[in-house]
């Protein structure tokens, strides 16, 4: 149990300090910022080798967020 977690804390962790760096940059929108968390980080070889089944759910819930919130924006634009 303890081994979770860990990595669920190291995991969070390193996206907080994510979206810091990207806040500095001047980017403030959540989808933009898991995109990009998505690309460097959560798909890397290092993070999803192994048995880690944190990571992974966090990647998959990551790009379904991405995926469809476009589309939930658009519809919240339309009222």
């Amino acid at each position: 149990m303890f081994r979770i977690n860990s990595e669920a804390d190291r995991l969070l962790r390193s996206l907080f300090q994510y979206a810091a760096k990207r806040r500095e940059e001047g980017v403030y929108d959540l989808t933009r910022i898991l995109s990009g968390y998505l690309n460097e980080y959560l798909n890397s070889d290092v993070v999803m080798s192994g048995r880690n089944n944190f990571a992974k759910r966090l990647r998959e819930m990551a790009k379904v967020y991405v995926e469809t919130d476009p589309r939930y924006q658009s519809r919240i634009d339309s009222y």
